[in-house]
C-alpha cells in the first residue's frame, strides 16, 4: 500500500473533508476512463457485430447446406440400449426359423416405422398386426438355401427416405445370428456379430430421418436389415435378385455394409473395398478418398483389406452387379476376437465408444454419397471370375481358419 505523503497530521474534521474529497475525485476519474471504454467498446460492437453475425450465418449455413448431419440421437447409451436388446437371451441368439428370430424383425419394422422411414417390402398382410403400412410392408419375406441347414425362410426388413433422383444409396447390416437350438441348448448372443452393426444401422436411420426432414437428399437413402446371413448371405442375395419395383440394380449408387463394428482396439478398423487387394485410390477413387477423409475426422487408423469380402452382405451386391459395371461397396468392420461365434459374445463385451464414433463416420459417409454430385466408380481390374458361392466358401473357410472356430 502506498503511504501518505509527509505532513502536518490532520483533525478528525480535515480527515473527514479530506476523505470525501478524495473519493469524489476517484469517482470522476473511473467514471471517465469508464465512459471512454464504453464508447470504445460501443463502436467495436458496432462495427463487429454485424460482421460476426454474418460470419455465423455464412458458416452455419455452409454446415446445413455441406453437412446437415445431427449426430445427437447416437448416443453410447443409446447403441447399448438396442444392443442389450438384440443380444438378450430371450431372443434366441436371433436365429433363422428360431422362435427367437420372429420378434427382432418386428421390433425393427417398429422402429422403421416411428423414423418415419416409408416402407419398401412386401404388400400388406392384413392379419399381420406388425406390418406397419397402409399399402407396403417393411419385410420382405423370403426362402432360401443354407449351406448349415439346407433350407431356410426369414426376412428382410427395409425402408427408405426418398430422395430427388431415382438412384439409392444403401446401408445396411444383418440382423440375425446363429441362434440356439444346438446341444445343451447354448445361446449365441451375437452381440458384436451382428448386434452392434444392426444397432448402428437402427441409429444412423432414426438420425439421418431426422436430418431429411429439414433437407431432402439427392438420392433415395434404403434403410435394410438383412436376414439369414449366417445362412450364405441369403436374404441379401435374395434383396438383389428380387428388387422392389422402385429400385433398378443400375440405379443402386453405393452399398455401405456394417457388420462386427464393436470390438477390439479403440482406433483400429478394417475398410473393405473389394474382394482382393487392389490399389483403391485407383480402382474406387472416390470411396477412397471419403474414408481418407472421414478416418482423420473421427480419428480411426483404417487397414483396407480384403479380408472376409464374401462373407458378408456387401458382396452379393457385387457379384449381383456386371464386372463392367460393379456397384461399389464400402464395408466397416472392427475385426475378429476370441469370442466370434462364441456363446461368449456378448453385450457387456462392446466397446460402445468405438461402436459411437463407428456410426457417426458410417452416417458421415451415407449422407455426403447421398449427396455427391457424381455417384462413386468402380474400375474393373481384371478381378480374378470366380463364382460367388466359390468365393463364400474360400471366405467362409478363411474366417474359420484365422478364428480357430468350428461352425456350427
Amino acid at each position: 500500500m502506498r503511504a501518505f505523503p509527509l505532513q502536518t497530521p490532520l483533525d478528525p474534521v480535515q480527515m473527514k473533508q479530506h476523505i470525501k474529497i478524495r473519493r469524489a475525485d476517484m469517482k470522476t476519474k473511473l467514471e471517465t476512463k469508464f465512459d471512454m471504454l464504453w464508447k470504445e467498446l460501443g463502436a467495436m460492437v458496432r462495427i463487429s457485430m454485424p460482421l460476426a453475425f454474418l460470419f455465423f450465418v455464412l458458416i452455419s449455413f455452409t454446415f446445413v447446406a455441406e453437412n446437415p448431419v445431427e449426430y445427437q440421437s447416437i448416443t453410447e447409451t443409446r447403441l447399448l440400449n438396442i444392443l442389450r436388446i438384440l443380444a438378450h437371451p430371450n431372443l434366441n441368439g436371433r436365429g433363422s426359423s428360431d422362435s427367437g428370430y420372429d420378434c427382432p424383425s418386428k421390433l425393427i419394422a417398429g422402429e422403421f416405422k416411428r423414423y418415419g422411414l416409408k416402407p419398401l417390402g412386401d404388400a400388406i398382410d392384413p392379419k399381420d398386426p406388425f406390418a406397419f403400412g397402409d399399402t407396403r410392408s417393411y419385410f420382405q419375406a423370403f426362402e432360401g438355401k443354407s449351406w448349415i441347414s439346407g433350407k431356410v425362410s426369414s426376412r428382410n426388413i427395409i425402408g427408405y427416405i426418398p430422395g430427388e433422383t431415382n438412384e439409392f444409396v444403401i446401408i445396411g447390416a444383418h440382423y440375425d445370428h446363429m441362434g440356439g437350438n444346438f446341444p445343451g441348448k447354448e445361446i449365441y448372443h451375437g452381440a458384436d456379430d451382428n448386434a452392434s452393426g444392426t444397432s448402428a444401422t437402427l441409429a444412423i436411420a432414426e438420425a439421418i430421418s431426422q436430418v431429411a426432414r429439414q433437407q431432402k437428399p439427392k438420392r433415395n437413402i434404403l434403410i435394410a436389415l438383412w436376414g439369414a446371413e449366417e445362412h450364405g448371405l441369403v436374404g441379401s442375395e435374395h434383396f438383389v435378385t428380387h428388387l422392389p419395383s422402385e429400385i433398378k440394380l443400375e440405379n443402386i449408387a453405393v452399398v455401405i455394409n456394417l457388420d462386427m463394428v464393436g470390438r477390439n482396439a479403440d482406433n483400429e478398423l478394417f475398410c473393405i473395398l473389394a474382394p482382393e487387394k487392389l490399389d483403391y485410390a485407383k480402382v474406387t477413387p472416390e470411396l477412397y478418398a471419403l474414408t481418407q477423409e472421414l478416418a482423420k475426422e473421427f480419428g480411426f487408423n483404417l487397414t483396407y483389406s480384403n479380408q472376409g469380402f464374401d462373407a458378408s452382405d456387401q458382396g452379393s451386391f457385387f457379384d449381383a452387379s456386371p464386372p463392367d459395371r460393379r456397384i461399389p461397396v464400402l464395408f466397416f468392420f472392427s475385426g475378429f476376437h476370441p469370442d466370434y461365434h462364441e456363446i461368449t459374445d456378448t453385450y457387456d463385451k462392446i466397446n460402445y465408444p468405438k461402436l459411437t464414433r463407428v456410426a457417426k463416420m458410417s452416417l458421415r459417409a451415407l449422407w455426403s454419397l447421398a449427396n455427391a454430385e457424381k455417384r462413386p466408380t468402380y474400375r474393373n481390374t481384371g478381378i480374378t471370375q470366380e463364382s460367388h458361392a466359390i468365393r463364400h466358401w474360400r471366405g467362409c473357410n478363411r474366417w474359420e481358419e484365422i478364428t480357430n472356430v468350428v461352425w456350427k
